[in-house]
């Protein structure tokens, strides 16, 4: 991209070189107003989660304060799967937000896999967080109509941040100037240096997936501040990824999948992205998942993505959330897309507000097909197994479990209860998949302290379930191995891999 003043001497310098070129884009601040115009006039097309009570067009981009009131409005509609929090200020302190997107967990001692999602870590970007509040809407606005999306909300966790760079996404808006609405970076103050030349010259901003701890400061990263890749002064120098990696640490066990996303080239990339040909012990699993994700999308309107690490079939990046995600974090199913336009569209930043939805509705197809493999892999078996249609198997447990600690303790008790217990563990064998559980005995003993940290009256809603079990359990092993010891033994230990294993 060049200055007009400066357009006629580098025409020159070509045709001395005897180099053929091509005018891509004749005026880009021209380009950059129409598409403006367009974004600012919408396509009417609202959420349908909220829609009589904060219309919000998904065919437009939208300011960071809008974006706000957007999620803010979903957490007072839907309190009861809806929560929004700060998780941190930027640089010129605004609120970096996640929205949770969950039901509540049965029984209530069971934690659910749960998913991240991010967009808007560049701020020319504009498209990504569109498509990732389109996700958003879906979740909520089709949840009890849709079946699929209700399992996805009802057995999974989902924290989703729309915007992580809210301030160099409003800098980016603030005017039609190229140098502006190709900004890249975050707002971070200006570091100044001198030059070879003896000149001063001070450069701001920190790009921000440049900033993890991961093979920081190696290729495809740069210490100079006036560069766009430029790493910043140390891992998490930043307050935007600073709040990402606490925010992270808290929930990270839970954590099955990381998605980011970014624009553009039409990719789905998994770690690692640091150097080609570098690549996690589970790159089958996470290739084989990548390419049905890329399948899932292509199937709404024909659109080709290619898959592979940055790396191999783009250009090494250090320092990226994904690979910190994957690298130190040891989340699953770690993904960066790069959405719409494919890579050779040189006009790929600006991008046409009319493309929004399509890129939103095959994208969601892709993350859907992720989450029906977090599901499979991670899915809580206690919880499908009360979901399910058939015997209550929740129930069944809390009668083996009752039956046994009476009896136990109480050795007059077990004939009373035999006819009670033989009953409850009838109905948890009915369970279709209940020889596919294996030996339960084989399952390591789980760590006590892990087990007190979640006895939280306000959480359990009752007695401490997780600490009967581990009781009743070393009550059975201090006696003998017997019938009896097997009925107690199953159940619970069926229980506690659940929630440690």
């Amino acid at each position: 991209m060049l200055h007009s003043d400066n357009l006629y001497d580098f025409r020159n310098q070509l045709k001395l070189r005897n180099i053929s070129h091509e005018v891509m884009i004749e005026d880009v601040e021209d380009e950059i107003k129409k598409l403006t115009d367009i974004s600012l006039k919408g396509a009417n097309i609202y959420s349908h989660s909220t829609k009589d009570v904060h219309k919000f067009d998904f065919g437009r981009f939208h300011p960071f304060q809008d974006i706000l009131n957007y999620v803010e409005a979903l957490a007072k509609e839907f309190p009861d799967r809806v929560q929004v929090t700060s998780i941190g200020k930027s640089h010129e302190n605004r609120d970096i937000p996640v929205i949770k997107i969950s039901t509540l967990a049965k029984p209530q001692t069971l934690k659910k896999p749960a998913i991240w999602i991010d967009g808007g870590i560049h701020a020319r970007e504009w498209i990504s967080p569109a498509v990732v509040l389109f996700m958003i809407d879906q979740l909520i606005g089709e949840y009890k109509k849709d079946p699929f999306i209700t399992k996805l909300v009802d057995n999974l966790d989902w924290y989703i941040s729309p915007m992580l760079n809210p301030d160099g996404y409003e800098f980016s808006r603030s005017s039609t100037d190229p140098k502006v609405r190709f900004w890249r970076k975050n707002m971070s103050p200006a570091i100044c240096a001198n030059t070879e030349l003896g000149s001063n010259i001070c450069c701001r901003g920190v790009d921000l997936n440049r900033n993890f701890d991961w093979h920081f400061g190696e290729e495809g990263s740069s210490n100079d501040s006036c560069q766009d890749i430029y790493h910043g002064r140390a891992p998490f120098s930043e307050p935007e990824t600073g709040a990402l990696r606490d925010f992270i640490l808290n929930v990270k066990d839970d954590l099955k999948s990381f998605l980011t996303f970014h624009s553009y080239s039409q990719t789905v990339m998994f770690p690692f992205g640091h150097k080609a040909r570098s690549y996690p012990e589970d790159v089958r699993d996470l290739k084989s998942t990548a390419l049905q994700a890329a399948k899932a999308l292509k199937s709404v309107y024909g659109t080709n993505y290619v898959v592979g690490t940055a790396a191999d079939i783009m250009y090494p990046a250090s320092g990226g959330s994904d690979d910190w995600a994957k690298g130190k974090m040891g989340i699953k199913y770690t993904y960066l897309f790069e959405l719409r336009p494919e890579e050779s569209n040189m006009n790929g930043f600006l991008f046409d507000p009319g493309q929004i939805i399509p890129t939103a509705l095959e994208t969601w197809e892709a993350v859907k097909l992720i989450a029906e493999h977090v599901l499979d892999m991670f899915g809580n078996m206690v919880t499908d197994m009360a979901e399910n249609q058939g015997p209550d198997v929740v129930g069944a447990l809390d009668k083996i479990i009752d039956s046994e600690k009476e009896s136990l303790t109480n050795p007059e008790a077990q004939i009373e209860k035999a006819n009670e217990k033989t009953a409850a563990e009838k109905e948890l064998l009915e369970y279709p998949d209940y020889e596919n559980l294996g030996d339960p005995f084989s399952i390591p003993e789980p760590d006590l302290s892990k087990a007190q940290s979640l006895l939280v009256p306000e959480v359990l809603g009752g007695e401490p379930y997780v600490a009967d079990c581990q009781k009743l359990i070393k009550m059975c092993q201090a006696t003998e191995k017997g019938e009896m010891c097997q009925m107690v033994s199953t159940p619970c230990h069926m229980f506690l891999r659940t929630i440690f294993f």
